[in-house]
């Protein structure tokens, strides 16, 4: 094997932030951009713009071998590049986003974009930078490596030669659902309206995980089961509740063409990260309690039982290993 056959897969980071110019970790790592990297990166890769967020990349090692070179990026981003996305995104919320992966082999680069959305141009978004810092490192692997026990079959799922895996027994599907729907938002490109679309689409997943079509008043079932899955203590119950009851208010406004208000806009302004943050973390309670109770009828009865039983709400939140893992 030539030192030429090895090549450096590179994927630019938007929006995020470090304590450290240079992290390592698995067969990953990261580094601090500097102006002069900008710079020679904008001469050499035509597709890095060289944007104000761009200030770290993500690399990792990769052998082409003969006949390999036309597939490389290709085969990365559905083989490392978006499980790893996936994980990180899941781990802690922040708008994290992959641009482009590109490589430079024998004298000529080759470029792929990935997921272009330019979050601060959003309508009504400040732009919630994702902070991955060394501390995180050794909790970040130890999730990645959790996640990938529920998640790994969705990598290869258009290959027909593979048996179903164990994981697809136990996890309802409406969770891929879900997911999908957190995802789909960096895959967007600049949409300025992405705040509305956000909310709607969080909404829905949401909706798939905690609810059922025979339930009645969805808005509380939705706004007290979120609230006793996820709460830390009373206080944050009664929050989480009257919160979620706010964005699925402003919701059914902008769906059924009410519209919203200016005291509506402005909540969802100030607040649609923590929403992020609630579909989040429902996810992967969610991962968690389908891989001990694949059907979704009885863990929501166990929902609703637990809002007036405190033992049932501590058995569930202490089964919750996958939220216990992430930030």
């Amino acid at each position: 094997m030539s030192f030429e056959d090895d090549v450096q897969i590179i994927i630019t980071l938007r929006n995020f932030e470090s304590d450290c110019d240079y992290l390592c970790f698995d067969d990953y790592w990261m580094q601090k951009l500097s102006e002069e990297d900008k710079v020679q990166l904008g001469e050499d890769v035509k597709s890095f713009r060289c944007n104000f967020h761009d200030n770290y990349i993500l690399g990792r090692w990769y052998y082409i071998g003969r006949g390999k070179s036309g597939t490389v990026l290709r085969d990365n981003s559905i083989m490392f590049i978006f499980p790893l996305f996936r994980a990180l995104k899941l781990f802690k919320t922040g708008d994290l986003i992959t641009p482009m992966c590109f490589y430079s082999w024998k004298g000529k680069t080759r470029e792929m974009q990935l997921h272009g959305e330019n979050y601060a141009s959003g309508y009504g978004l400040k732009g919630n930078s994702y902070y991955f810092k060394k501390k995180d490192i050794e909790p970040f692997k130890k999730f990645k490596s959790h996640i990938e026990d529920y998640l790994n079959f969705a990598n290869f799922h258009n290959i027909p030669y593979h048996n179903n895996p164990k994981v697809l027994d136990s996890i309802d599907m409406r969770c891929l659902l879900a997911l999908h729907l957190f995802l789909k938002e960096c895959m967007g490109n600049n949409n300025y309206y992405l705040i509305y679309d956000r909310l709607i689409n969080y909404t829905i997943g949401l909706e798939s995980l905690y609810l059922e079509r025979r339930d009645e008043e969805k808005r509380q079932k939705l706004s007290s089961r979120i609230a006793v899955l996820l709460s830390k203590d009373k206080s944050d119950e009664e929050k989480l509740s009257r919160d979620v009851k706010k964005f699925y208010d402003i919701r059914s406004d902008i769906v059924h063409a009410s519209l919203t208000d200016e005291k509506g806009n402005n909540f969802l302004c100030e607040n649609i990260y923590n929403y992020e943050d609630i579909f989040r973390k429902s996810i992967l309670a969610f991962l968690d309690l389908n891989s001990t109770d694949p059907f979704k009828e009885s863990i929501l009865s166990k929902l609703d039982r637990a809002i007036s039983s405190t033992d049932i709400k501590q058995e569930i939140q202490a089964s919750l290993n996958l939220l216990k893992l992430a930030r």
